[in-house]
């Protein structure tokens, strides 16, 4: 009777445990660009052995962005996931879509606290089909686990 109640209790242990290991390995990450509120940036970061090894899903939103020609604006941009070795990254990605002739988009970054928190800068820049030379200086972003 003893025996049975405790591989019962271990059994549930187990299939209680297994979706908390198995989520261990990615922490969510959401913050904004540094003194611009209403602005978004999130991604998800894993973790192998205790190793940051891969950013998914980065997405910037409603990032304010100047031109030499004409107002302004703001704008979105997802990146692909990469890979990352360490606790420093950069990436520069084409920037495609409505509205945009040719451009590009850079992020760099450093993560601390064993992966709980990054910052970092990004930078847009492109070329609307008027001609009219659009994007950010680098800004400055800021993010936490959630």
């Amino acid at each position: 009777m003893l025996r049975t109640k405790l591989a019962t209790a271990l059994t549930a242990l187990f299939v209680f445990a297994l979706p908390a290991v198995a989520q261990a390995g990615k922490i969510e990450h959401r913050g904004t660009v540094t003194g611009v509120p209403g602005t978004e940036i999130k991604f998800t970061l894993q973790k192998r052995g205790g190793e940051l090894k891969r950013i998914n899903h980065m997405a910037f939103r409603d990032i304010p962005y100047t031109c030499d020609q004409g107002p302004g604006g703001a704008i979105d941009a997802d990146l692909p996931s990469f890979r990352i070795s360490g606790n420093d990254f950069t990436r520069k990605v084409i920037l495609e879509g409505p509205g945009i002739d040719t451009g590009s988009l850079r992020v760099a970054g450093q993560f601390s606290r064993g992966g709980n928190r990054a910052s970092g800068q990004v930078r847009f820049s492109f070329k609307q089909p008027s001609g009219a030379k659009c994007g950010t200086d680098d800004v400055g972003w800021k993010t936490r686990r959630r």
